[in-house]
């Protein structure tokens, strides 16, 4: 098999943090004003400390999967199978926020679709579909695209992000008051954080597929988190700096808009279509992971044993078909409210079903480096940092979402009773 090279890794990392949450989440941030420029840091620090906490577990114990392996390693196969559906599930539901950002950018285009529920779901079916074809022809072809995407994607950022520097104007930005009357700075600050550390859900993606080199994860990994990183604070920055408040909430392409609003609508239309190109690849991205994930979980014995089954190109068919079809249920799901509230409403719930995971893998992490021979005090501490971290964010993203995810976490409680009495169960 041919194996995977730095360059596809980092893609795969940067092209799985970069979609929807670059391009869309200065219209979610607007309404928490300059204090949503502090949440989008703090949110990035902590997101380095778990990328450099993901890569040092895993120099030391290589296991393809994700977070929920170190977790049923530490506290045992329910624990192990209720994180491997978590986020398994935040796969999907994070892949129908990059749909729904499809749609909302190409109501630039097309106005009609932000009326027109039918042929917005009609788009919507065939964006997925095409994609998860393209992922069931495998995994080089789905990470060929990957790259190709990646760089498309990244052109229209890089350019944005440098040229708006000119335009940073420290009073414009700290004139951005907090369009929501009863929240207080530090609420803003810590929702602000909880919406965006959807922007850097997927920093673990290299240590997902397997067949990659230990070297190369480590790199790909910190290096794409902070390539990451500084493209978003720069960007929103800008942005901030060129559109009022009140007007940047409620824009359906923000880039696009902002760079409207300078240039005119050729060069703005230029950067609406790299926003679309840039949802495309985040999209082709997670769809391989889901099918990636179910399978790493079902070899470990936590997902039934169909979840193995490949094609004939080698994908992994039911991960990714099943996926697809709550993708699509997502999207319908949510059809009654404001895109922007859809988009919202959507990475909230997805980072949920990340953070758990990303919990419990802070706590096994620290239990690793605390019962070695010699207990390393400095790793033990990157561990508490990305722990306590994780729970903030997790706070910050409202009881609602708190009240949703947790119904759900429930349920899987039965589901894996289940699983276990069927004939392909855990063993």
């Amino acid at each position: 098999m041919k194996k995977i090279g730095f360059i596809e890794v980092l893609a795969l990392v940067i092209g799985n943090m970069i979609g929807a949450g670059s391009y869309m989440m200065p219209t979610t941030l607007a309404k928490y004003g300059f204090y949503a420029v502090i949440g989008w840091a703090i949110t990035s620090i902590g997101a380095i400390f778990l990328a450099v906490l993901f890569s040092k577990m895993f120099v030391l114990d290589p296991t393809e999967g994700g977070p929920y392996i170190y977790a049923q390693k530490k506290f045992g196969k329910f624990i192990g199978f209720q994180m491997a559906l978590g986020y398994w599930l935040m796969c999907p539901i994070g892949s129908a926020s990059l749909v729904i950002s499809i749609i909302s950018n190409l109501c630039v285009f097309f106005p009609s679709l932000e009326t027109n529920t039918v042929l917005s779901v009609l788009i919507s079916i065939s964006i997925v579909g095409l994609f998860t074809y393209i992922n069931l022809k495998g995994i080089h072809d789905a990470l060929f695209v990957q790259v190709l995407v990646t760089i498309l994607k990244l052109v229209p950022l890089i350019v944005f992000s440098v040229f708006s520097i000119f335009y940073f104007d420290t009073g414009k930005l700290f004139a951005n008051k907090i369009l929501i009357t009863d929240i207080s700075p530090w609420n803003a600050i810590l929702s602000s954080a909880s919406v965006t550390i959807w922007t850097f859900i997927g920093l673990e993606s290299a240590t997902i597929p397997n067949g990659i080199n230990t070297n190369i994860i480590t790199k790909a990994t910190i290096i794409g988190v902070t390539i990451t990183a500084v493209l978003y604070i720069v960007s929103l920055i800008g942005i901030m700096c060129i559109m009022p408040n009140q007007v940047l909430s409620e824009s359906f392409s923000p880039f696009g808009d902002s760079t409207r609003t300078l240039f005119g609508g050729f060069l703005g239309n230029v950067i609406t279509i790299g926003s679309l190109i840039c949802f495309i690849g985040s999209l082709n991205g997670w769809i391989l992971i889901q099918g990636q994930v179910a399978y790493q979980a079902s070899l470990s014995g936590l997902f039934p044993k169909i979840f193995q089954k490949h094609n004939k190109n080698g994908a992994p068919i039911y991960g990714i078909m099943i996926g697809s079809v709550i993708i699509i249920a997502m999207v319908l799901w949510q059809q009654s409210n404001t895109l922007s509230e859809q988009f919202e409403q959507t990475i909230l719930l997805a980072s949920f079903a990340t953070l758990i995971p990303y919990i419990y893998f802070c706590a096994a992490a620290y239990i690793t480096f605390y019962s070695s021979k010699i207990p390393n005090y400095n790793w033990m501490s990157i561990s508490i940092i990305a722990f306590l971290f994780s729970i903030c964010v997790m706070i910050g993203a409202g009881k609602d979402t708190i009240a949703i995810g947790s119904v759900v976490f429930l349920l899987i409680s039965p589901l894996y009773i289940f699983v276990r009495q069927t004939k392909k169960n855990i063993k």
